[in-house]
C-alpha cells in the first residue's frame, strides 16, 4: 500500500480508482466491511482501491480534542496494508480545506482522481459549514458519470452492539477492553520507546519496561491489565500497571509492563502492548509486602486470562 499525507491540492494519482472518503479512526469491523468489499470490487473491476482520510482528525482540529485516537497513524497504515488496500490518502486537515464551498471540495478533488465509483457514508458532511452532504455528492456524481453507493458506516455486530469509534471511545474510556476490542476485532494497542523508572521493581523480582502513555490516543483507565507486549517481534504475555503509584507519592503516571520469563535489556527499543482485559483499579497498599502479594495475585489472574503456559 502506498500511503501519502498531502493537501488537496497535491493530489495526483492517475489510475482509476474505486475511493471512499472519511474518518476511519477506530477502522473497527464496520469500517473494515466497507474497505474490504471496495478493494473487492475494485480489483473485479481492474481499478485501485482508495481511502481518503483526514490528519488531523476533524474533531481534533475544530474541539482541539487531546486523547482522542484509536489509532497512531502507523497503526493505521498497518492495518490497511494488511487488508491490500492500493492507496491511503491523509488529507491536511486546515484552514484552507476547511473554508472551501462544497462545490470547490468537489471540483478540487475530483479533478485530481479518476473516480470510477465512490462509496460514501449517509452521515457525510464536507465543506465550509458543512454544506456538502450525500445528496449534493450524489448530484455531483450523477453529472459526472461516477458510480455512488450510500454505505452505512453503522451497523450492529452479532451480539446487538453498535458499532461505532463513539462507542469504542467510550468502552475505552471506561475499561471495558473487552467490550471494545470485539468491535475492534484485534486488541486495543499503544506503542512506546522503554524508559528507566525508579527501577524498584528489579529489587523485588518484578522488572517492568515502562513507556509514557502516547500522546493524542484514547486514555484507559488507571489500573491493572492483562497484557500481551510484542518485543522484538515476539509476542510476549504480561501484566501492566498504569496509573501514578500511589503506594510511592508518584505524580506522573507511567505504563509499567512486567512480562513474563523475560530478562532481557531492551532500554531505548520501542515495544507495543496489546491489552487484552482490566484486572482492577489502581489503588494505594500499605507498604511494599501487602503491594507484592497483590502483584502476584494479579499475575495469576493475567496468566489465566492468557492461558500462559498453554
Amino acid at each position: 500500500m502506498k500511503y501519502f499525507y498531502s493537501k488537496l491540492e497535491e493530489i495526483n494519482l492517475k489510475e482509476d480508482v474505486f475511493l471512499t472518503i472519511g474518518s476511519f479512526d477506530g477502522l473497527h469491523i464496520g469500517h473494515i466491511k466497507i474497505i474490504d468489499n471496495l478493494i473487492k470490487n475494485a480489483e473485479l473491476s481492474n481499478c485501485k482501491s482508495l481511502v481518503i482520510s483526514f490528519n488531523p482528525h476533524p474533531k481534533i482540529f475544530f474541539n482541539n480534542s487531546n486523547n482522542f485516537m484509536i489509532n497512531d497513524i502507523d497503526s493505521k497504515i498497518k492495518i490497511l496494508s494488511h487488508h491490500k488496500l492500493d492507496y491511503l490518502i491523509d488529507l491536511v486537515f486546515d484552514d484552507s480545506l476547511t473554508s472551501l464551498s462544497y462545490g470547490e471540495f468537489e471540483n478540487k478533488l475530483f479533478d485530481r482522481l479518476s473516480i470510477k465509483k465512490l462509496y460514501i457514508g449517509s452521515d457525510f458532511r464536507y465543506g465550509s459549514n458543512r454544506e456538502g452532504d450525500i445528496k449534493t455528492l450524489q448530484s455531483f456524481c450523477k453529472l459526472n458519470q461516477i458510480l455512488c453507493e450510500e454505505i452505512d458506516l453503522v451497523m450492529e455486530s452479532s451480539e446487538g452492539k453498535k458499532i461505532s469509534s463513539s462507542q469504542i471511545r467510550n468502552y475505552l474510556q471506561t475499561g471495558q477492553v473487552i467490550l471494545a476490542n470485539e468491535l475492534l476485532n484485534r486488541e486495543f494497542s499503544i506503542k512506546g520507546k522503554v524508559i528507566k523508572g525508579d527501577q524498584r521493581g528489579r529489587t523485588v523480582g518484578i522488572p517492568t519496561a515502562n513507556i509514557e502513555y502516547p500522546k493524542g490516543l484514547i486514555q484507559i483507565p488507571y489500573g491493572v491489565y492483562a497484557v500481551k507486549t510484542k518485543v522484538n517481534e515476539k509476542m510476549l504475555n504480561g501484566i501492566v500497571n498504569f496509573g501514578m503509584r500511589p503506594t510511592f507519592d508518584k505524580k506522573i503516571p507511567i505504563v509499567e509492563d512486567f512480562i513474563f520469563d523475560f530478562n532481557q535489556d531492551i532500554y531505548g527499543q520501542e515495544i507495543e502492548i496489546y491489552f487484552f482485559e482490566k484486572i482492577r483499579n489502581e489503588q494505594k497498599f500499605n507498604g511494599i509486602e501487602e503491594l507484592l502479594n497483590q502483584i502476584k495475585s494479579d499475575i495469576t489472574v493475567s496468566k489465566k486470562i492468557l492461558n500462559h503456559g498453554n
